[in-house]
């Protein structure tokens, strides 16, 4: 099913590249998602938030290669690293956030046996205000070195 969905994918990209509509990326920069070691477990993706004039919510993130992605907040609650799921992330109008290593991530349940370490995996960010960007997600291996610089 996930290969089918794959295939679906790859052919409204290549659909909507011989119209000349280029996808809205605004708002989000530096996608990219370190995958599992054991194949069935999550992976996390990283991203970052970028104000876009106007305040926004991001409230979701799908993917057609990917089964679930849930938002959670890290942090340390004594001396033991916590995690929770978050329900969205405010994006100020002016600004940035940062979901990164160590820090709030996207989890990726269910990821497509297809996708590889350099495969990219297409994602839409879903914000309250109805808008929705699409982002190619650039992968690494567990333990491989992230494709940008920390901010």
């Amino acid at each position: 099913m996930k290969s089918f969905a794959t295939a679906a994918l790859i052919a409204l990209a290549t659909l909507s590249a011989c119209h000349g509509k280029a996808p809205d990326n605004r708002g989000v920069t530096r996608a990219w998602a370190r995958l599992p070691v054991v194949p069935g477990r999550p992976g996390a993706v990283y991203f970052t938030l970028v104000g876009t004039g106007k305040a926004d919510r991001l409230v979701g993130i799908d993917s057609a290669v990917v089964g679930r992605i849930e938002l959670h907040e890290s942090g340390m609650h004594g001396r033991m690293m916590t995690m929770r799921p978050l329900a969205g992330a405010d994006v100020p109008a002016v600004g940035k956030v940062v979901f990164g290593p160590s820090g709030n991530h996207g989890m990726l349940f269910d990821i497509d046996k297809a996708i590889t370490p350099g495969t990219a995996i297409p994602m839409r960010f879903v914000f309250a205000s109805g808008r929705a960007v699409e982002v190619e997600t650039k992968t690494v291996e567990q333990g491989g070195e992230a494709p940008f610089p920390a901010e």
